[in-house]
């Protein structure tokens, strides 16, 4: 998805603006489908969405901070000359799987820390 952003806006916008768009649209898709994979459906949907906005800003934040760096250092170009070597036709930016490997680790990191830590319950000792 991001990559049809980017075709689209890039003589409009630099890819972080870009990046960090098309990650705020789909903060509700994201968040619903780390929930239903990990946890199932939530007492409160709402109340569990607004709960992980943290979690999805700092993955916005993660987000435009690794597109920015990896434009900077030319990486997608590094990355189709490494590919070539090995006769690799590379067709897609490379940064864009960085960026969604890294994003997607920490966005199910937290949300698993996020929505396992719930309100403890002090057990009676005898």
């Amino acid at each position: 998805m991001h990559e049809n952003a980017i075709s689209a806006f890039e003589a409009t916008y630099d890819k972080v603006t870009i990046y960090a768009g098309v990650s705020a649209c789909f903060t509700p898709l994201s968040h619903l489908i780390n929930v239903l994979l990990v946890f199932g459906w939530p007492a409160n949907y709402v109340s569990s969405l607004v709960s992980m906005i943290p979690v999805q800003i700092s993955n916005v934040i993660i987000g435009s901070f690794a597109t920015k760096t990896l434009e900077q250092m030319n990486f997608d170009d590094k990355a189709k000359v490494f590919f070539e070597r090995f006769n690799i036709t590379n067709t897609f930016d490379m940064s864009s799987v960085v960026i969604l490997v890294v994003t997607g680790v920490w966005s199910f990191a937290l949300t698993t820390f996020m929505m396992s830590a719930g309100p403890k319950k002090k057990s009676k000792t005898q």
